[in-house]
C-alpha cells in the first residue's frame, strides 16, 4: 500500500466518523425533545449512514430517555453503499429502416350448402352401431299365401324384444298367429347372428280329408307353441336389412268339435311347430 492510498483512506474513515458524529448529535437533540418513540424510530431508520454507537453513547442515550426500542434501532441500522453500475459498452449508433409490411391476399371460397351430408353421414356404417329398431316383411311366407310382418327392438345393443303377426290363407286353411320372442345378439348390434325363445299363440280353420274315411273334415283349432330360433340379421350401412331365421318347438293344440282324425291332427302339429323367417326390412 502506498502513501497516497493511505491518506486517501484516512480521509474516507475521517468523513464518515463526522457524518456518524452528526447523525448521533441530531438523535440526542430529536430524543431530548421528547418525540414520541415511532417518530424517534423513523428518523433512525430514514438516516443516510450508520450510527456505530459506542457503550458510552448508548449509556448517554439511556439517560436522557431513550426507550429500548430506539437504541436497539439504532444500532441495528446499517446503511449498505449502492453498487456501482457496471458500465456498459457504447454502441454505435445506426439507422434501422423497418421493412415495408407484406401482404397477402387469399381468395376465401363462397360456402357451400350440401343438405344431403347430415343423411349421408347417417347412411354411412359407423350408424350401425347406432340402430337398435327394425322392421321386417316375411317374403318367404308370402310365397305360402301368408302375410307375416315383425319388429324388434334392440336393448343395450344385445337383448331384442320381437313382436310378429301373421295371417295365413289358402285353399283349405286360413288362421292369425302372434309371436313374442326375444332374441340374444352374440356381436351386440343389429348387425348380428341370435339365438332365443319364442311363444306362439294362433287360431286356425281348416277343412281337410279324414283319410280313413275318405270324409272331408271341417275343423277349428287354437294353438300355443313354445320353442327356440336361430338366426342373422344382415344390416346395409343404408339400413337395408335381411333376416333368416329356422326354429322349431312344441305345439299344444285344442280342437273345437268336430275333430278331425289322428292323422290331420299330427300333421297340423307338425307344420304348427315350425318357425322360420326370411325377410326383408329396414333398420333405424
Amino acid at each position: 500500500m502506498g502513501l497516497r492510498n493511505f491518506f486517501l483512506m484516512v480521509m474516507v474513515f475521517g468523513i464518515v466518523e463526522c457524518m456518524a458524529s452528526k447523525q448521533y448529535d441530531d438523535l440526542v437533540k430529536i430524543v431530548k425533545s421528547g418525540a414520541e418513540e415511532p417518530v424517534v424510530i423513523a428518523f433512525i431508520e430514514a438516516s443516510d449512514s450508520t450510527y456505530n454507537l459506542t457503550s458510552d453513547q448508548v449509556l448517554q442515550l439511556h439517560e436522557i430517555g431513550a426507550s429500548s426500542k430506539v437504541i436497539i434501532a439504532a444500532m441495528k441500522h446499517k446503511v449498505v453503499a449502492p453498487a456501482m453500475a457496471k458500465p456498459q459498452p457504447v454502441q454505435n449508433e445506426t439507422t434501422f429502416v423497418a421493412e415495408p409490411p407484406h401482404y397477402a391476399v387469399y381468395r376465401v371460397a363462397p360456402p357451400y350448402y350440401r343438405p344431403w351430408w347430415r343423411t349421408r353421414a347417417y347412411l354411412e356404417a359407423p350408424n350401425i352401431a347406432k340402430m337398435n329398431q327394425a322392421i321386417a316383411v316375411d317374403v318367404a311366407a308370402m310365397m305360402f299365401g301368408e302375410i307375416s310382418m315383425n319388429y324388434e327392438l334392440l336393448l343395450g345393443h344385445q337383448h331384442g324384444i320381437v313382436v310378429e303377426g301373421s295371417y295365413f290363407g289358402g285353399l283349405n286353411t286360413h288362421g292369425e298367429n302372434a309371436e313374442l320372442a326375444y332374441r340374444w345378439h352374440w356381436s351386440k348390434s343389429m348387425n348380428s347372428g341370435f339365438v332365443g325363445a319364442f311363444v306362439n299363440g294362433g287360431r286356425n280353420y281348416g277343412y281337410d280329408r279324414d283319410f280313413h274315411d275318405d270324409n272331408g273334415v271341417a275343423f277349428s283349432n287354437t294353438s300355443v307353441t313354445v320353442g327356440l330360433a336361430i338366426g342373422k340379421r344382415w344390416v346395409s350401412a343404408y339400413g337395408l336389412n335381411i333376416v333368416a331365421r329356422i326354429g322349431y318347438g312344441y305345439t299344444w293344440i285344442k280342437f273345437d268339435d268336430p275333430a278331425p282324425d289322428q292323422h290331420t291332427i299330427n300333421k297340423i302339429r307338425a307344420e304348427t311347430g315350425l318357425d322360420s323367417e326370411l325377410s326383408i326390412g329396414w333398420a333405424f
